[in-house]
């Protein structure tokens, strides 16, 4: 099956490249971020190699039942746990950031603080230090050149509720517009300029619908995103790529971001930035309403085909994880469909490219958005979306959702087709499990409404 394809290929790679003789080192970084499809393929490319390959893997701690445990406890992989800087360490780093010629007493009480408070973490380090300079505990002297600090000031202070907390604050100080930004961000894996500014723009009406910003021209989007976001690539919070994208400097400040959208309004927040994005970007592609936004005017220079595809292409699964993130919202029904349909769109593209953990996760949302009543009026999207979603079930495993999906398949179909691939899919899922007896009967059963 396609499923088999990708890994397939990627074990005749591994066959080929064993022929060279030489050492072949691969490094795999934030594995954390692996879904399941991308540590089957792993998995294929480590048992298919031979001498000498050393595979290296980084990841943040991961919990006990995370998929990558299993590709570990497989493949018996040596773990190399990087702890938190020891005592010495962190005084080197805190000597050297404050340019200390001379390291006395009061130094070390302040590495002990340091090192206390912190854990080692470098990045927390870095915070803290920032943190007791802006809470004016430890102050820069022109005259000596030097950084002096009192600890008995520092040690009666309020101590940080965390580094999350810390940067929170440092958050807050900024203007609301910049705060808004990082929220935006915080909610997307990545973010590009173009994109932040139409964002930028519509989430401020919807959160101040008072609020009158002059209309901007196609061109002053990207520069309006980066000058609101100044501040924060100033104090370290974003990063900006080459590529003209944006990214936090380190997760925790991502989670402190996102810790300025109230939990209670985070579905509605991710659902208002996908029906921004589409509305602006993707409406093209089906026609949607929007009963809670004012729907803008279609931009000209965006409308040209080259250009639209391309957008549509950088854009598209954007929209499509922020309507995942706030379906259950959705009350409309124009919107409940469209909607629906881009997650078919998203489940089949995701399909494609072997990503079948990705696919499931479109056409599961997409088949919870479906009603009965939709069997009758939207009859070939309920059975690509529920096609879909058994396939992609019995594929990564998951039984009783294939079987509550071809279940609907043959409770409401009324062409051989749909009712063939349900035969065909369960088939193959029996066969693979090496229940043959019970594959040969699915077959017989297809075969004979087959005719």
């Amino acid at each position: 099956t396609s499923a088999r394809k990708l890994p397939f290929i990627m074990k005749k790679f591994m066959s080929g490249i064993s022929t060279v003789g030489d050492p072949i080192c691969f490094l795999f970084d934030d594995v954390q971020w692996a879904s399941k499809s991308d540590l089957d393929l792993l998995h294929a490319m480590m048992t298919s190699a031979k001498n000498p390959f050393l595979f290296i893997f980084t990841c943040r701690p991961l919990a006990n039942d995370h998929p990558f445990q299993a590709v570990i406890d497989a493949n018996r992989a040596t773990e190399i746990s990087l702890s938190s800087l020891q005592r010495n360490a962190v005084r080197s780093l805190v000597v050297s950031t404050l340019n200390i010629d001379s390291p006395d007493e009061s130094t070390d009480e302040l590495c002990s603080y340091i090192l206390a408070s912190t854990g080692g973490n470098p990045f927390y380090i870095r915070y803290q230090l920032l943190s007791l300079q802006e809470r004016g505990l430890m102050k820069f002297n022109d005259a000596t050149s030097s950084w002096t600090w009192r600890m008995d000031s520092i040690r009666n202070s309020r101590p940080d509720d965390g580094v999350v907390a810390l940067i929170t604050n440092k958050i807050k100080k900024l203007t609301s517009l910049t705060q808004t930004c990082l929220k935006i961000c915080s909610c997307l894996e990545r973010t590009e300029l173009l994109f932040l500014g139409v964002l930028l723009k519509e989430m401020i009406f919807l959160e101040k619908p008072n609020n009158t910003m002059a209309p901007l021209a196609d061109y002053e989007y990207e520069d309006f995103a980066r000058d609101s976001i100044s501040s924060a690539l100033d104090e370290g919070l974003l990063v900006e790529k080459s590529e003209g994208w944006l990214t936090f400097s380190h997760p925790i400040v991502n989670e402190a971001c996102y810790s300025l959208v109230d939990p209670s309004e985070r579905d509605e927040y991710h659902l208002n930035i996908g029906r921004v994005l589409f509305c602006h970007v993707g409406r093209f592609l089906h026609p949607i309403q929007y009963p809670s936004m004012t729907r803008p005017k279609r931009r000209s220079s965006w409308a040209s085909g080259d250009e639209k595809e391309e957008l549509e292409q950088r854009c598209f699964f954007t929209y499509a994880v922020q309507f995942a993130r706030g379906y259950k919202l959705i009350i409309d029904d124009k919107e409940r469909i469209s909607t629906a349909k881009i997650f078919l769109v998203a489940g089949d593209s995701s399909k494609k490219a072997s990503g079948y953990a990705e696919a499931y996760y479109f056409y599961s949302r997409g088949q919870d958005l479906l009603t009965p009543t939709d069997w009758t009026r939207h009859y070939d999207l309920c059975v690509e979306i529920t096609t879909g979603c058994a396939e992609t079930a019995s594929i990564i495993g998951l039984i009783d959702e294939m079987r509550l999906s071809l279940k609907a398949i043959h409770d409401n179909c009324r062409e051989k087709g749909p009712l063939l691939s349900a035969y065909l899919i369960e088939v193959r899922f029996l066969f693979a499990r090496h229940e043959v007896k019970e594959s040969f009967r699915i077959g017989m059963q297809a075969l004979e409404l087959a005719g």
